[in-house]
């Protein structure tokens, strides 16, 4: 499988073995994008809030603080990304309010 073999390891050479599927999760982010508590990011140069960014999960590696807080993980990006997602929309809820086409208020992404 490509995976260099340590000079003192020794043949398996009776079985049975067993194996199972694997996939890759985050078990904890000790940093990443700091979020208020409305799940917006805010910037790196004045704590502000960046206009129409929001952020959840694992990414923001809020939660945890000082104390690894085990199992948390997914609570979090269940809680922060229902507010992410009411936050996000909020704009346009209003503007469908108002009588305005959701169309009209959403600017295109510009490359960068």
């Amino acid at each position: 499988m490509g995976r260099p073999i340590a000079a003192l390891a020794e043949p398996m050479e009776e079985g049975p073995w067993y194996a199972a599927p694997l996939t890759a999760k985050v078990l904890l982010c000790s940093g990443g994008l700091a979020t208020d508590l409305r799940a917006r990011v805010l910037s790196v140069v004045d704590d502000r809030p960046i206009p129409g960014l929001f952020a959840a999960g694992e990414l923001t590696g809020g939660l945890h603080g000082i104390g690894y807080l085990g199992s948390c993980g997914l609570l979090d990006a269940l809680v922060f990304g229902r507010i992410a997602g009411r936050e996000a929309a909020g704009p346009l809820r209003r503007a469908a309010a108002d009588g305005v086409s959701a169309d009209s208020r959403v600017s295109p992404i510009k490359p960068i």
